[in-house]
C-alpha cells in the first residue's frame, strides 16, 4: 500500500509541474493551490464515507453475508455521490465567492473560476470513484485497485493533462478538465469493476 501510494502521490506531483509549465506559472501554482484546498472539503470526507464501506463489506464477507457486502458497498457509493454531488453544486452556484474565501489576487482568482467549475461537474464521479476503490480494497482487492489506479494515473491523467495544457495550450482549464475527466474515468471503472462481484471470491 506504500508503494501505491508513492506512485500516486508522484503522478500528481507531475500533474502540477504539467500545471506549471504554462506561461503564468506562478499564478497557475497558486491557483492550483486553493483549488487543491478546496477540493479537499469534499474529498476527506468521501475518503471517509469509503473507509466506513470498506469496514462493512470486510466484516460482512468474514460473515459470508454476500448480499449484505453487496448492499454495503453500493450503498456506500450513494452516499458519497449525494454528499459529493452536493458539494458539487455549491462549487458551481458560489465559485466566486468560494474562491474569495482563499485568495484575494484577482488574477488567481480569475485563472480557479472554471477550474473549480469542472470540479463542480464531476465531483459525484470523485465521490462514486473515491467510496467504490475504498470497499474494493475493503474486500481484499487492493492489487487491482493499485493497478488500475497506476494505469489510469500514468497512463492516461498525466498524458492527457500534458497534451490539454502544453500541446493544446489550454493551460490551467486543460490541466484540470484532463483531471475531471480521469475522475469520470476513475469513478466508471472502480463501478464496473465492483458490478461483476469476483471481489466476494477473494475471502471466500
Amino acid at each position: 500500500r506504500g508503494v501505491r501510494m508513492f506512485l500516486t502521490f508522484s503522478a500528481f506531483l507531475l500533474l502540477f509541474k504539467i500545471v506549471g509549465m504554462v506561461k503564468n506559472d506562478v499564478v497557475s501554482l497558486a491557483a492550483t493551490n486553493v483549488l487543491l484546498t478546496i477540493l479537499s472539503f469534499s474529498f476527506m470526507p468521501g475518503v471517509g464515507i469509503g473507509i466506513a464501506g470498506a469496514t462493512l463489506i470486510g466484516q460482512s464477507l468474514g460473515a459470508r453475508k454476500y448480499s449484505a457486502a453487496r448492499s454495503y458497498g453500493w450503498g456506500s457509493a450513494r452516499f458519497g455521490m449525494g454528499f459529493t454531488g452536493l458539494v458539487g453544486v455549491i462549487f458551481i452556484v458560489f465559485a466566486g465567492p468560494i474562491i474569495s474565501v482563499f485568495t484575494d489576487d484577482a488574477r488567481v482568482a480569475d485563472l480557479a473560476y472554471w477550474p473549480l467549475i469542472i470540479l463542480g461537474v464531476t465531483q459525484v464521479f470523485l465521490g462514486a470513484g473515491t467510496v467504490l476503490s475504498q470497499c474494493l480494497d475493503g474486500a481484499g482487492d487492493t492489487h487491482w485497485v493499485m493497478r488500475a489506479e497506476l494505469f489510469i494515473y500514468w497512463l492516461f491523467l498525466i498524458p492527457v493533462a500534458y497534451l490539454a495544457t502544453v500541446v493544446m495550450g489550454w493551460g490551467l482549464v486543460g490541466g484540470w478538465a484532463a483531471f475531471g475527466v480521469m475522475t469520470v474515468v476513475y469513478s466508471l471503472t472502480m463501478a464496473l469493476k465492483f458490478s461483476t462481484e469476483k471481489w466476494m471470491k477473494i475471502a471466500a
